[in-house]
């Protein structure tokens, strides 16, 4: 997570990396979505790299992963290093969906127990699918139509 001490570094909403010596893959800017997730005046980046909680990376100093992709991005001309005011590392060993051939018998199990407590699930975390910002989008209107159905 970056934070840049300049109001917008480019009108992107995220962008790929599809480049095997670059440890970033997926490259965001939050701030580009709402003002509201960063101070006033400054902007979010966000450096997604993805990988298997045994890899290297995983034993690598949060600082060295921070200097790391600040001059990746740096090199490739999508942040100026210089203008890099904040730098944090979080690691997140369950951030993807992994299908396994129980995939479906334990949706379906989770989706019934928080169905009959009164709870609906939206969205690619709470949904445990792997949706693309497209079907993310989709699903809340789907999810907004069946709330206006149930209303209505």
């Amino acid at each position: 997570m970056l934070g840049l001490d300049i109001p917008k570094s480019n009108t992107f909403s995220w962008l790929y990396i599809p480049d095997e010596d670059i440890k970033t893959h997926r490259v965001s800017f939050p701030s580009n979505y709402s003002e509201y997730v960063a101070p006033n005046g400054k902007s979010t980046v966000l450096a997604e790299i993805t990988c298997s909680n045994d890899e290297e990376i995983w034993k690598q100093k949060e600082a060295d992963i921070a200097d790391e992709v600040i001059g990746d991005l740096h090199r490739l001309k999508i942040i100026n290093k210089n203008t890099v005011c904040y730098s944090k590392v979080k690691r997140s060993k369950y951030a993807y969906v992994i299908y396994d051939l129980d995939y479906t018998k334990k949706m379906q199990v989770i989706n019934r127990y928080f169905r009959e407590r009164g709870i609906e699930l939206c969205g690619r975390f709470s949904e445990f699918k792997y949706l693309n910002m497209d079907a993310c989008i989709r699903s809340a209107m789907n999810k907004a139509d069946e709330f206006y159905k149930i209303r209505a």
